[in-house]
């Protein structure tokens, strides 16, 4: 009978080392499982960081382009301007002036 009980104790001591075992296996699975996340977490903002970035750095290349070609096309429109009043300017001051006095 005492070895019986001896027995029994032995058992529920192996029974305790297998569920401190598997306890412990368990947490560092989720310690593990969490480093995981937090790399995925990471990789994640950076990649969309950097696409961004990408984002940012082709409208501005595309914006500063646009203001270059807008701006060639109102010098080229200011051109056009100052040479036509160059060789109209005295006939449309007079036809200005003439519709002036006469209504």
């Amino acid at each position: 009978m005492v070895d019986i009980i001896g027995e029994i104790i032995s058992y529920e001591k192996q029974a305790e080392e297998i569920v401190c075992s598997a306890e412990k296996t368990s947490k560092e699975m989720l310690d593990v499982a969490q480093k995981v996340k937090e790399n995925i977490r990471l990789k994640y903002i950076a990649e969309r960081d950097s696409m961004v970035k990408g984002y940012h750095d082709n409208l501005m290349v595309t914006g500063t382009q646009h203001i270059h070609e807008t701006n060639d096309e109102r010098d080229e429109k200011i051109k056009e301007i100052e040479s036509y009043f160059a060789e109209n300017g005295e006939k449309l001051e007079s036809e200005i002036f003439e519709t002036i006095i006469n209504g």
